[in-house]
């Protein structure tokens, strides 16, 4: 049997994310239905995550040939922007996370309030990187 490659395993998983049938992704990536089955219940992929975004996406597109010239270049400025405006404030949350996590590694220096501030930083952050809800 040949090595999988990850290259393979990365497709494997964007189709079944994408809600395609274990036969499908079988008849792309050339990985046995069995050995496919295994891994996505092993790392507990998501069937069909990504679907909702995919249809969304085919909506967008259509919609924007009904756009002129310079109403397209409109939205693809704005989105852009808002693009830019969410990278950096996903990565201002990681780099504020990092500097936490060094922070606790000498937890006798901190006080009281050092603690309530790490607490409110991180109750933030997982909401803005979407790892909370509310």
């Amino acid at each position: 049997m040949a090595k999988i490659s990850q290259e393979q395993w990365e497709l494997a998983q964007a189709l079944f994310e994408a809600g395609k049938s274990l036969s499908v992704i079988v008849a792309e990536t050339e990985i046995a239905k069995s050995t496919l089955s295994e891994k996505a219940k092993k790392q507990e992929w998501e069937k069909g995550l990504n679907e909702q975004l995919i249809l969304d996406d085919v909506r967008v597109q259509l919609e924007k040939t009904n756009l002129n010239d310079l109403q397209a270049k409109i939205h693809a400025k704005e989105v852009e922007k808002l693009l830019s405006n969410q990278m950096m404030v996903k990565t201002l949350s990681r780099v504020n996370m990092t500097g936490i996590g060094e922070k606790l590694l000498s937890p006798e220096d901190m006080t009281i309030n050092d603690h309530k501030i790490i607490q409110d930083t991180i109750d933030k952050a997982s909401l803005t990187l979407g790892v909370n809800q509310r």
